[in-house]
C-alpha cells in the first residue's frame, strides 16, 4: 500500500484551518468579562460554531471550537455565572447533532470513508460514532482518533465543570453527554496498541516504562473495501498529541463515571509522553511530535504541545499518574525557553532558536497557543507566565475574535484572577468530581 503523507492526514494548524474574521470593532483589550463579551458578541448570532452554522467537515471544530469551549468555561470559572455554562451547551448540543451517526441518522452518507474504524470501511455508507474530517481523495472523509479526541475532550471539560461548579445542575446534561462520549472511546479503542521498539540511535523516545497508544486505522489510496470488518491499523503510533487528546478525554470519562476501566490505557500514554522526554536534556522538557517513527526527527511545535499537555495536566491534577513538580517545573522553564521576550512573539518549536540570533517567525498558531488553558495551566507555578502570555496578548490579538483568541483571552482573565484569588471556581488540584454511575 502506498504510504500517505503526513500533509494528508495530519495538516499542521496554520494549514488546516480557515480562521474567519468578523467585521471587528476597534481594537480593544480583554480585561474584563465584559470586554470578554463584547468581542464574542462579534460572532454571528453572537453564538460561536452554531451561529456561524459550521459543520465538522474541516477542522474548525477540532480547533476553534475546542478554544471556544475553553473560553466560556473560563469565564464560568471567573464569574461562576451559569450564562457561560449554558452557551457552551447550545454549542456542544448543536457539535452533537453533527457527529455522523446523528448526522446522517436519516439520509445517505454523502461521502465514503477514506480512513476510520474498519467496521465502517467494510460496511460503506454505514455512518461512524464520530465527527468526519475532510483529507485524503476529493471526496472521501475520515473519522479519526485526533479529531474525535479533541471533540470528546470538549465534552469531558464541560461536564467537569458542571459537576464541580454546578453541582445538580446539569447532571441530566453531563449523563447524556457521559454516554455519547462513552460510544466514540469505545469505537476508536481496537486500535491501541503497544508502543512500537524504536531505534534509540535515531530517536529521543526511551521505553523505561510500558507504554501504549493509538495507531493509525487502516485507509485505502483507491477507496476499496476491506475484506472483513475485523479492526486493521495502519503502520505505528499517531502522533503523540493525538493519542494524549483521546486518553484525556478517557481520563475524564472514568474519573466522572466513578469507574476505572480506562486507567490503564491512560497511564499508558502518559507513560508514551514521560518516555518521549529527551533524556539529554536536563533543565527543560523537550520531546518530539512523532517520537515513536525512526524516520523523523520534529521536536514538537508549542501549538501541539498544548494538546500533549492538557493530558499532563489532567493527570498532575488526578495525581497517581506519574506526573510530578519535578516535571512541572522543567515544563515552566520550557515555556521561558521558547518566548521571545523582545517582541513579545513565541518560537514555533518548545525547543526555542535553533540557533542563536534566529527569530521568531511570527506564527498565528503559536503565539494564540501560549494562551490555551494547558499552557497557562503553569501560571500558577510562576506568574510571570500570565504576564508574558497578556503582553503577547495585548501586542497582536486586540482585533476581531477567533476560538483561539476568544479562548485565549478567557483562560488568561482566569489565570489571573487565580492568581489575584478572585476566581469564583477554582480547579483543585484533585478535582472532587462525584461518580455518576456508569
Amino acid at each position: 500500500m502506498p504510504l500517505v503523507s503526513r500533509s494528508l492526514l495530519f495538516p499542521v494548524l496554520t494549514l488546516a484551518l480557515t480562521v474567519v474574521w468578523p467585521a471587528a470593532l476597534p481594537a480593544q483589550s480583554v480585561k474584563t468579562p465584559a470586554d470578554w463579551d463584547l468581542k464574542i458578541s462579534q460572532v454571528p448570532k453572537g453564538l460561536p460554531v452554531k451561529g456561524e452554522a459550521w459543520l465538522p467537515d474541516d477542522d474548525n471544530y477540532a480547533w476553534q471550537a475546542a478554544r471556544y469551549i475553553e473560553g466560556y468555561l473560563a469565564l464560568a470559572r471567573v464569574t461562576g455565572d451559569r450564562k457561560y455554562m449554558n452557551d457552551s451547551r447550545e454549542i456542544l448540543d448543536y457539535m452533537l447533532t453533527n457527529r455522523d451517526d446523528i448526522r446522517f441518522a436519516d439520509k445517505p452518507l454523502d461521502a465514503i470513508y477514506h480512513y476510520a474504524p474498519t467496521t465502517y470501511m467494510f460496511h460503506r455508507g454505514t455512518p461512524a460514532k464520530g465527527w468526519r474530517r475532510g483529507s485524503g481523495p476529493a471526496p472521501a472523509k475520515g473519522v479519526s482518533v485526533l479529531i474525535d479526541g479533541r471533540i470528546c475532550e470538549m465534552f469531558i471539560q464541560w461536564c467537569e465543570l458542571a459537576r464541580q461548579g454546578f453541582p445538580g445542575v446539569y447532571e441530566a446534561d453531563v449523563k447524556r453527554y457521559l454516554d455519547r462520549v462513552q460510544e466514540t472511546i469505545e469505537m476508536h479503542l481496537p486500535s491501541f496498541f503497544d508502543v512500537i521498539k524504536v531505534d534509540p540511535v535515531k530517536v529521543t523516545y526511551r521505553a523505561t516504562r510500558p507504554a501504549g497508544g493509538f495507531r493509525h486505522w487502516w485507509h485505502v489510496n483507491e477507496l476499496t473495501l476491506p475484506a472483513s470488518e475485523a479492526p486493521r491499523t495502519y503502520s505505528g503510533q499517531i502522533p503523540l498529541n493525538h493519542s494524549m487528546t483521546m486518553a484525556r478525554a478517557m481520563l475524564g470519562y472514568g474519573r466522572l463515571r466513578g469507574t476505572d476501566v480506562y486507567r490503564d490505557k491512560v497511564q499508558l500514554v502518559v507513560n508514551f509522553f514521560l518516555n518521549s522526554i529527551d533524556p539529554a536534556v536536563k533543565d527543560r522538557a523537550l520531546w518530539e511530535y512523532d517520537p515513536a517513527r525512526k524516520d523523523r526527527f520534529d521536536i514538537e511545535d508549542v501549538g501541539h504541545a498544548a494538546i500533549d499537555l492538557s493530558l499532563v495536566e489532567a493527570a498532575y491534577r488526578a495525581g497517581g499518574y506519574g506526573i510530578d513538580d519535578a516535571l512541572v517545573k522543567r515544563l515552566v522553564k520550557t515555556f521561558h525557553g521558547f518566548y521571545y521576550e523582545p517582541t513579545h512573539d513565541v518560537y514555533f518549536n518548545i525547543s526555542g532558536p535553533k540557533k542563536p540570533g534566529d527569530l521568531p517567525r511570527k506564527n498565528y498558531g503559536e503565539r494564540t497557543a501560549i494562551g490555551f488553558a494547558s499552557w497557562l495551566w503553569l501560571a500558577e507555578f510562576d506568574p510571570t507566565i500570565a504576564v508574558k502570555v497578556r503582553a503577547t496578548y495585548e501586542t497582536y490579538f486586540t482585533g476581531g475574535p477567533s476560538g483561539f483568541t476568544m479562548g485565549g483571552w478567557g483562560n488568561l482573565l482566569y489565570a489571573e484572577s487565580v492568581l489575584a484569588g478572585k476566581a469564583a471556581i477554582v480547579l483543585p488540584k484533585t478535582p472532587a468530581i462525584k461518580p455518576g454511575g456508569r
